[in-house]
């Protein structure tokens, strides 16, 4: 642990612009009850480095305006320590686990499916992991750039990849269909200034089911963006109603009265 923290230290201090993300998807505490106590203080030579959870849903752009001398993002939700000391990195600090999303079938046809449905309807998290990563009975694949999965992962109009995890990271295949294109990509998110267009044809409908009681369906044609529609947001007239990547989306128990319904396209760098 001393070694990645040193790494990752050294690593934000030579590139003060990049931001690194340690995310601890699972932490065994085995049966010592002092467990944490004894993690935790590995975290101090960076704890003053630490971005902290109130900017979970904001962008790198934002996060790098409103917090300049940070640049780590640590992801460590495993718990409580029975006593907190000031000197380790504090709970505001510790941002919850960034969700990861795959398919436990892990052949080249599940995860083309996955990266396709995800591309089209990502998560609504503003930070999430796609595993683009392929398998078969003797391990990772090293997928060529015109592989469909690495095309789709970035097919234009549905760029809506947050962070990639891909295998053979250092392979020039690699480099050529998602390191390069993930730089290509930021830049052009940094560039962009166009809003997504309206979506068009918006019908709400009631539901008449057994279990869809004062339920509303909200079905509309998708909007259509440079880059990728992450998500929408259905008003009420100018009040905000909720976020969906679902078309249609339905709505239940929704107070049945005269409403102005209308959709609104959120791309990437909103």
């Amino acid at each position: 642990m001393e070694h990645l923290i040193r790494d990752v230290k050294n690593f934000v201090t030579a590139n003060p612009r990049e931001i690194v993300i340690l995310n601890f998807r699972h932490y065994d505490k085995n049966k010592w009850p002092d467990s944490l106590e004894r993690c935790l203080p590995y975290f101090n030579p960076i704890k003053n480095l630490l971005i902290p959870k109130t900017a979970h849903d904001l962008t790198i752009n934002d996060i790098r305006k409103l917090y300049p001398s940070r640049s780590i993002i640590l992801a460590f939700d495993h718990g409580t320590p029975q006593t907190w000391k000031p000197e380790w990195v504090q709970r505001e600090q510790l941002w919850s686990l960034i969700h990861y999303y795959w398919n436990l079938d892990d052949s080249e046809e599940a995860i083309e499916k996955l990266v396709v449905e995800s591309m089209l309807s990502p998560p609504l998290e503003a930070y999430w992991v796609l595993s683009a990563a392929a398998r078969d009975n003797r391990g990772p694949k090293l997928l060529p750039p015109h592989h469909p999965i690495r095309v789709e992962t970035f097919s234009p109009g549905k760029q809506n990849g947050n962070i990639i995890l891909v295998d053979f990271v250092e392979k020039n295949e690699t480099i050529i269909s998602v390191t390069d294109k993930c730089i290509a990509l930021n830049k052009q998110r940094a560039a962009n200034t166009l809003p997504p267009t309206t979506p068009k044809n918006l019908i709400v409908k009631k539901i008449n089911e057994a279990n869809f009681q004062n339920t509303l369906e909200f079905n509309w044609e998708r909007g259509d963006d440079n880059i990728g529609i992450r998500k929408y947001e259905i008003f009420n007239g100018n009040d905000f109603l909720f976020s969906t990547y679902n078309i249609p989306h339905r709505e239940k128990n929704f107070p049945l009265s005269n409403c102005s319904f209308k959709v609104r396209s959120v791309n990437t760098i909103d």
